[in-house]
């Protein structure tokens, strides 16, 4: 396996350790290099053009976009051709990669979920990257691919955007979930909280640790009058960057090529209507 790395700004001095890792190649570039002799290319930042997503899909390559710089819906048509080549193909951010996520995954299985809530903040964007941009495609994306990333329905129930913040509530399929995303805090948190019947968890995505509110399953009266165990997940710790090209290439597509569609739709709807675009 020939992986090709090719971002700009912060992204390529972050996994500059990865230059000498076998099979890895990393471009401190915005457009693809003229050599493509590669089985699977990472975008990042501002290449993550429409463009790049085309060339490496119509050069055979499985491709994992960071982000999407897109400003119509017509512009997604290269999901028909990644599936009609087979081709792996996902647009978001490699949380879904990240272990805590994997965790919550795992822990909702076959349980009733109530609702979720993702906060993306930090400071000011240290790329070139919209921040409606940024939060909505990684925030809706990794929500849906938590909840099954089975080509649910996504739909926009409301919105509020001011001085570099916004909240977004949406329903998946039929969960209610919220994403609040601002450049204005100091330190970068990425925090999720998912409610079910039966479980509460807050997972930090960043410092990757998981936080659970069980359910006394041996006496179900105690639930009842608001009784819950406490337990706390200690997650092994990955290189989120190698971890995504091992797993992407291994595993299944992380959601079906409906579910991409789904998602695109919904972030371009959002950023119409948070960025006054047509």
């Amino acid at each position: 396996m020939k992986a090709l790395v090719v971002g700009t700004d912060y992204f390529a001095d972050r996994f500059s350790y990865l230059i000498e890792k076998e099979n890895i190649r990393i471009e401190k570039l915005s457009k693809l290099p003229k050599e493509l002799n590669y089985d699977f290319v990472f975008l990042s930042g501002s290449a993550c053009t429409i463009e790049n997503i085309k060339t490496s899909i119509s050069r055979g390559m499985h491709v994992f976009s960071e982000q999407i710089i897109f400003n119509s819906e017509s512009d997604i048509s290269f999901i028909d051709q990644a599936k009609k080549r087979r081709l792996k193909l996902y647009i978001g951010s490699f949380d879904i990669f990240n272990p805590v996520i994997k965790k919550i995954k795992e822990l909702i299985r076959n349980q009733d979920i109530l609702s979720m809530r993702l906060d993306r903040v930090g400071p000011v964007s240290y790329s070139n990257i919209n921040i409606i941009e940024d939060s909505v495609i990684h925030g809706i994306g990794t929500l849906n691919y938590i909840l099954g990333g089975k080509n649910k329905t996504i739909k926009i129930i409301s919105h509020v955007s001011e001085n570099g913040q916004f909240t977004l509530a949406l329903r998946i399929g039929d969960v209610n979930t919220i994403i609040y995303s601002s450049n204005r805090n100091q330190y970068k948190e990425r925090i999720i909280d998912v409610f079910c019947r039966s479980m509460r968890m807050r997972g930090d995505i960043v410092r990757q640790e998981l936080y659970v509110l069980d359910s006394r399953k041996d006496d179900p009266n105690l639930c009842e009058t608001g009784v819950w165990s406490f337990r706390r997940y200690y997650v092994k710790k990955q290189e989120p960057l190698e971890t995504l090209i091992k797993g992407f290439l291994k595993e299944e597509n992380p959601i079906d090529y409906g579910s991409i569609r789904q998602v695109l739709k919904a972030a371009f709807k959002t950023k119409s209507l948070l960025l006054g675009f047509q």
